[in-house]
């Protein structure tokens, strides 16, 4: 028999169908802004802040940074940045023998802008904060969020985090070698208006694809995959 602990009513319980010794499958949720608690959000913000890191020494505007060190964000901050209108959703999983919160990604889903208005297409746009390193946890995540779209035409993702970014290509089956580019040059700033993330506009991209200088050595900020 294996304990396996419930995130929504708190509470832990007792799997006999589960052999001792076995570990038991981790349960990614998926949750509308109206259903997330201030509890999961504050959960959120200790493991971001604990466990998040600059990439980078330069500053880049936003203050002196040191390389490595954490990046604080509060559950406010969360709430207000990342739950901006209905349609943001957090995907998240715990530690079933611990009931501990190991991972979590933010998004949201607008009309797709390169499809007719009736077409009923969404994009998705999904901000990743945390993922168990090399356990494919990011992967799941997003991958739990894009099953409740059937229609989902257009993926992105936020992230300063190459892994986050390659788990997003796995999900969309888009290969390095074969992103579409000329897509990302002509559409990626109306997904962008799109979506609506306060944080993110077309002033953030970077590279020959739209016409500017990389921004070097800062890594990549953002993605799409069609």
């Amino acid at each position: 028999m294996v304990r396996h602990f419930n995130l929504e009513l708190g509470i832990f319980w007792d799997d006999p169908t589960t052999p001792e010794g076995q570990a038991p499958e981790r349960n990614y949720v998926y949750l509308l802004r109206s259903t997330i608690s201030d509890d999961l959000l504050k959960e959120a913000s200790s493991l971001y802040s604990n466990h998040f890191g600059f990439w980078i020494s330069e500053d880049i505007g936003r203050g002196t940074w040191r390389l490595s060190s954490r990046v604080k964000l509060s559950a406010r901050r969360l709430r207000e940045g990342y739950l901006f209108n209905d349609d943001c959703f957090i995907s998240h999983v715990c530690d079933p023998a611990s009931g501990k919160l190991i991972g979590y990604a933010f998004g949201t889903t607008a009309p797709d802008p390169t499809s007719p208005l009736n077409s009923g297409k969404k994009i998705m746009w999904i901000v990743v904060h945390k993922d168990f390193r090399s356990d494919r946890i990011a992967t799941h995540l997003i991958a739990a969020a894009t099953e409740k779209f059937p229609t989902l035409s257009i993926l992105g993702i936020v992230s300063p985090h190459p892994w986050a970014i390659r788990a997003v290509m796995r999900v969309a089956g888009v290969d390095i070698r074969n992103i579409d580019l000329d897509f990302i040059a002509q559409h990626g700033s109306a997904c962008l208006r799109a979506v609506g993330v306060p944080y993110v506009n077309d002033t953030m991209f970077f590279g020959s694809v739209f016409g500017k200088p990389d921004l070097d050595p800062s890594p990549m900020r953002q993605t799409s995959c069609r």
